[in-house]
């Protein structure tokens, strides 16, 4: 049922905008220096979900951001491992437990309602919209307006509907029940033993 409001990239449709990120078809390695650009605008209701691991904890990692402000529909981890994302001023957040492992993250938000984070499929936080701003085009892994994350994003995919949080827990448990996660970093292949491994 989630196939059908999902716009899954293969890697085809992306443009990187800094030749050292390495993409492919199953994830992106981001060396603090470079973002892949996505060429939609984000829905007025939607989701973002992706399997990150940040390589280390640092202001400010960024997971993603968008082409509209640098202070907008963007999210970051501080060196503290507090990772938070907003839309205008909506701000939600959560302390993760360590760099160098994956985490699966998903954001969900409606025009009308709320923000919601959630960290391996479980809820966060939840923050009112009180002012919308236009989402534009989305960037993995920052822009030139913001801080380059640092870290290996992957399954990343964007619905056009804000997730429940059954659905974005059966997203979360199919990467876990998988046991088996493929990391490219600088070229290399890595097979991670469990979700929750380290490489």
């Amino acid at each position: 049922p989630l196939k059908e409001n999902v716009i899954d990239y293969s890697g085809s449709d992306l443009a990187t905008s800094n030749i050292n990120g390495i993409f492919t078809g199953e994830s992106c390695y981001l060396n603090g220096n470079a973002s892949i650009y996505v060429p939609i605008s984000l829905p007025d209701n939607g989701t973002i979900s992706l399997v990150y691991n940040p390589e280390t904890f640092f202001d400010y990692n960024t997971l993603w951001d968008n082409t509209v402000n640098a202070d907008d529909w963007e999210c970051w981890i501080y060196a503290t491992g507090i990772i938070r994302a907003r839309i205008n001023t909506a701000i939600v957040s959560k302390t993760l437990s360590t760099a160098g492992i994956p985490y699966h993250i998903a954001f969900t938000w409606e025009k009308t309602g709320n923000i919601t984070l959630y960290v391996d499929g479980v809820m966060a936080q939840t923050a009112a919209i009180t002012a919308w701003v236009a989402p534009g085009n989305l960037y993995i892994g920052g822009h030139y307006g913001n801080d380059y994350g640092e870290g290996n994003a992957s399954m990343f995919k964007i619905f056009n509907r804000a997730l429940t949080a059954e659905e974005v827990a059966i997203e979360a448990d199919i990467l876990n029940s998988e046991k088996k996660m493929k990391i490219h970093k600088n070229g290399t292949l890595y097979i991670a033993g469990d979700i929750h491994e380290g490489l």
